[in-house]
């Protein structure tokens, strides 16, 4: 961006100074019949459509630039943009299996606790008889 905006400012300051180049001579020569009048004119008619012609050209070429760096950054977004969407799902599947580990421990330990019950309840039966 910086660097764009470093050329745009180079190709202004060059079109400026061709622009006074160009006036200064038309105004240095001084004319004196209706037909050097209409030279004149015509040169600086000629001097301007060169400028407008190279401020378009440059116009066009950083739009062009510009259009190629905002095609740049929408590829870098697309690419974070599934980037996060594929962590995001990581971390879903993580926090799932997670649960799903601790009801898996809970139900181990309901059942040893179960199986530690009914053993209690087997040596204690086997001793009241």
């Amino acid at each position: 961006m910086k660097n764009l905006l470093t050329s745009l400012c180079v190709a202004i300051l060059t079109m400026l100074v061709a622009q006074t180049s160009s006036a200064q001579v038309a105004s240095q020569q001084v004319p004196t019949t209706r037909v050097q009048q209409d030279q004149r004119n015509l040169y600086l008619t000629d001097s301007l459509v060169k400028v407008r012609e190279a401020r378009t050209k440059e116009t066009k070429r950083t739009l062009n630039e510009a259009k190629a760096e905002l095609d740049a950054a929408k590829k870098k977004y697309d690419e974070a943009k599934n980037a996060h969407k594929q962590a995001t799902k990581a971390a879903s599947e993580a926090k799932r299996s997670q649960k799903m580990e601790q009801k898996a421990q809970k139900a181990r330990q309901k059942a040893e606790d179960q199986a530690s019950k009914a053993k209690s309840a087997a040596i204690k039966s086997g001793e009241d008889e």
